[in-house]
């Protein structure tokens, strides 16, 4: 028999899932009220979403192969021929779970490197970079639109709005909208969940340092797991852990990134939606300078895996 390998864990302890309230995380963005000010909502977006997506892209792609059941229910819904867009589809995991139908799918994402690994994952996805705030997408084009784990990174109401807004003008009538957001009301004990003092907050993301790139795209020689468990250096003689366990410390072999959230309540996500239903019949009202005909309304609200969920149809 050959000798058994080290067994590795990597205990990430409860304080280092903790989640940090703006207030303590970045206070110079803020006014006295502890609102976001609004002239650093772009600065905010771009420092702890938009860079932090692009830097741990590829560890993120590698948690996200599973799309959830209720999601995929919806977009295999639709009929042969229909027309269907995901934004902020990431990895494309929601669109290559129905890759054998015969409708078409689009993905628009900010995130650059995510895309590249929805293309990596299926060279056939049709993807392309944008803005849920301004979709470079015609009005009135898709039967169905998602947009899954988006408007909670958003940091102020009337962006939210807006990307609401957006959503419902690229709805071609008779389509319907699915929106995911984080929930404030988290379900202990479940996959992912966690305890939320504010609703404006901090979520740390613990990703590997094999992940991790310098400015040349190279990758940084650290120490990684993997190098553990091909037991190619000496922690494993010095660390004398009984059962062959070798126990390493989270923030040698983890690097943590702070990514900002909005929290949303079921009552909240509902104006939100409502206020983006309002905002849209304006806008369109002023570009045909007549009211529109179209029905748009909350057709449902759910709550699956942490978040609140909305459906829309445009009528």
């Amino acid at each position: 028999m050959g000798r058994s390998k080290n067994k590795i864990i990597c205990n990430i302890k409860p304080s280092d899932k903790e989640c940090r309230p703006l207030t303590c995380s970045v206070p110079e963005m803020l006014d006295e009220k502890g609102n976001i000010l609004e002239d650093k909502c772009d600065e905010l977006e771009n420092k702890y979403v938009h860079e932090i997506y692009e830097t741990m892209a590829e560890h993120f792609s590698h948690t996200r192969g599973i799309p959830w059941p209720k999601v995929k229910d919806f977009v295999s819904s639709f009929e042969p021929g229909s027309l269907l867009l995901d934004v902020g589809c990431g990895n494309g995991r929601f669109m290559d779970c129905i890759k054998d139908s015969k409708v078409c799918f689009m993905g628009t994402d900010r995130c650059k490197s995510l895309l590249g690994s929805a293309i990596a994952r299926n060279p056939d996805l049709q993807v392309f970079v944008d803005d849920c705030m301004r979709l470079n997408v015609r009005s009135g084009t898709f039967d169905g639109i998602i947009c899954i784990a988006v408007l909670h990174h958003l940091s102020t109401p009337e962006r939210r709005i807006q990307a609401v807004s957006e959503l419902i003008r690229c709805l071609r009538r008779n389509g319907t909208l699915l929106i995911y957001v984080w929930a404030f009301e988290q379900k202990k004990g479940t996959v992912g969940s966690r305890d939320f003092s504010s609703k404006d907050t901090m979520v740390p993301w613990h990703f590997q340092k094999k992940y991790a790139k310098d400015e040349k795209g190279e990758e940084i020689q650290e120490c990684t797991l993997d190098q553990f468990r091909e037991e190619k250096n000496n922690y494993h003689k010095e660390a004398g852990a009984p059962g062959n366990i070798v126990k390493v410390s989270p923030e040698k072999y983890l690097i943590a990134l702070q990514r900002y959230y909005h929290l949303f309540e079921e009552q909240e996500i509902v104006e939100i939606c409502n206020k983006g239903i309002e905002k849209y019949r304006e806008n369109t009202k002023c570009e045909k300078n007549c009211e529109s005909d179209e029905n748009v309304t909350i057709i449902e609200t759910y709550f699956d895996c942490n978040n609140w969920a909305i459906k829309i149809a445009k009528n």
